[in-house]
């Protein structure tokens, strides 16, 4: 029978797992698996290699299974939190899944995937109401906190985007004009983005802010049914400030972007053409 030392185990295992990584990126699923298992026998406490054997599983509780191993040979890896997070929100564990993001969040403070994950598991989804359940203000949190680490990623500037519509519907104000000033300073010159922040801003009273944003947004995109909401708010703002002649020169224009609106926006033009405060 034949014998070999520790370090003789080591280095064929570690042959093994390299063997096993080129057998995956072939899309030899199958001989990967194969060469994963014969690694671990050679070395049970790589909880990496035990991890990715769990990805490789095609039932989710034997993904389950197998994550679990990699999180007892290493309950502090990164990694392996990540990959289990992943696998219970697979098959729908909520709250298994926000205590694997948020070890994962405590050991890798750093990563945007795991501060991701975790703002991803307090929303749960629609509703009967077509409304979003969850915990949107940790989500909040959380999105706006990746975005920060690391802002290049595209499925992320969407979740964010949406996340800010969310939560004006439902009424929490501040935090989505906390997440779209992120979405600016990552795309700067996105029209959506800075017409709702002018927006958030006009509601809030700051009307100064609130031009600054929807003036920019009209030189990004100039036309188009987002520009006559921009047009409408700027004419509010400069009938507030009893600058009638701007006032009037921004409904008349935004009726020229949206003449269906006409009925809607006549009193304010004429309040505007009377020198009348709106």
């Amino acid at each position: 029978m034949l014998m070999i030392d520790q370090s003789g185990a080591n280095e064929l295992a570690e042959r093994l797992g390299e063997f096993a990584r080129a057998s995956w990126l072939r899309g030899e699923l199958k001989l990967a698996r194969t060469a994963m298992r014969k690694s671990l026998v050679l070395r049970p406490a790589n909880a990496a290699m035990a991890g990715n054997l769990g990805s490789l599983q095609s039932q989710a509780h034997h993904v389950i299974l197998k994550m679990r191993w990699g999180r007892i040979i290493d309950p502090t890896n990164p990694r392996v939190l990540h990959n289990i997070a992943l696998a219970y929100a697979r098959v729908g564990d909520c709250s298994s899944a926000l205590s694997a993001w948020r070890l994962s969040v405590l050991w890798m403070p750093s990563s945007a995937s795991s501060a991701t994950g975790l703002s991803r598991t307090w929303v749960i989804g629609l509703d009967s109401r077509k409304r979003y359940a969850g915990d949107l203000i940790r989500c909040a949190d959380w999105a706006c906190r990746a975005a920060i680490i690391d802002p290049t990623k595209p499925e992320m500037i969407e979740f964010l985007k949406l996340l800010a519509l969310v939560t004006q519907d439902q009424g929490f104000h501040l935090y989505s004009t906390k997440i779209l000033k992120i979405l600016i300073n990552i795309e700067p010159l996105d029209n959506l983005i800075r017409t709702l922040l002018g927006l958030q801003h006009y509601n809030a009273g700051l009307y100064t802010a609130s031009f600054i944003n929807l003036y920019k947004s009209l030189l990004i995109e100039p036309s188009g049914a987002l520009s006559g909401n921009s047009l409408e708010t700027l004419g509010q703002i400069f009938g507030q400030n009893k600058r009638y002649y701007q006032a009037a020169s921004a409904f008349e224009r935004m009726l020229c972007l949206t003449p269906q609106r006409w009925f809607s926006v006549l009193p304010k033009l004429s309040s505007a053409f009377l020198g009348k405060p709106l």
